[in-house]
């Protein structure tokens, strides 16, 4: 997040700032955090395993500490993040799937806010096993005003700006797959609920240790859906998507590879680029 720090650091004093370098800055934020709140963070590998057990493998570790606090939620994909990124898959018949499901269709902040839906990303009965707050009413408000602080900071706080002398780099790797969309995908259905109840359902029950979600519709279908792994290239964390947003607002954006996320800066390639940059920055200076 310490780019998103910068930009709006320098949107305030940029004459007192030469210039700045972004490496793998998720500059239109990133559906991952939908994930980890939605269902708790995935488990890749040895490392991965153990990241989890500090972030909070389940639903239920990961809403207390994400939902009412607004920095996490500020990594959320804001509107500029390319639309729709959060689907409900079914299986075709032909051994495909179809995305029956688009979201979000308008304000994507809306979605956020929405705490009813079976496809919500928080649920407020698990924001608050302290019980800090009188009511299950305070609680939602408390969520509301969180999203709505996050959604300030990426409208009004920072928006699309950029410190005129900057340079970006991100990571376009497909070795290093992150989450570019959100997927629920329905398991063992005979046929899919029409499309004009998808938006209907109900959650009915949940596994907290898988993330999944049995939804009952309108029609009287029950579907259980899982979801998806990381589908789209970057650096693990931050898909390309977001990682290439800078692209009008700096002087030259770099699209790399060959290291994961909390890697870029132990990459010997990515730690002489950064150096070549910051020279280029400080020849400006006047």
């Amino acid at each position: 997040m310490g780019g998103l720090v910068a930009r709006a650091c320098a949107k305030r004093i940029p004459y007192k700032i030469l210039g700045i370098v972004h490496g793998v800055m998720p500059a239109l934020y990133a559906p991952v955090c939908y994930r980890r709140i939605a269902c708790g963070t995935e488990a890749d590998g040895y490392f991965g395993g153990k990241f989890a057990d500090i972030a909070g493998r389940r639903e239920d570790d990961t809403t207390p500490v994400m939902a009412i606090a607004a920095g996490p939620l500020e990594l959320l994909p804001n509107n500029r993040y390319p639309k729709p990124w959060l689907y409900a898959t079914f299986e075709n018949g032909e051994g495909k799937r179809v995305a029956l499901l688009s979201l979000p269709s308008g304000n994507v902040y809306d979605m956020y806010r929405d705490m009813a839906s079976w496809y919500r990303m928080i649920d407020p009965a698990l924001a608050d096993p302290a019980n800090k707050f009188a009511n299950a009413a305070e609680v939602a408000n408390k969520i509301r005003k969180a999203v709505t602080q996050a959604e300030r900071f990426h409208t009004t706080l920072l928006g699309d700006y950029y410190h005129p002398n900057s340079y970006a780099f991100y990571s376009d790797d497909p070795d290093h797959l992150s989450f570019s969309t959100c997927r629920w995908h329905a398991v063992k259905i005979a046929s899919p609920p029409e499309k004009s109840v998808l938006a209907s359902g109900e959650i009915i029950s949940r596994s907290p240790e898988t993330g999944s979600r049995t939804v009952k519709f309108s029609n009287g279908s029950t579907v259980q859906f899982i979801h998806s792994v990381q589908d789209g290239h970057g650096d693990g964390t931050v898909p390309q998507q977001s990682g290439m947003g800078p692209a009008q607002g700096v002087k030259q954006l770099f699209r790399t590879r060959g290291y994961d996320h909390q890697g870029s800066y132990s990459n010997e390639s990515m730690l002489a680029l950064t150096m070549q940059l910051i020279v280029r920055i400080a020849l400006d200076a006047k």
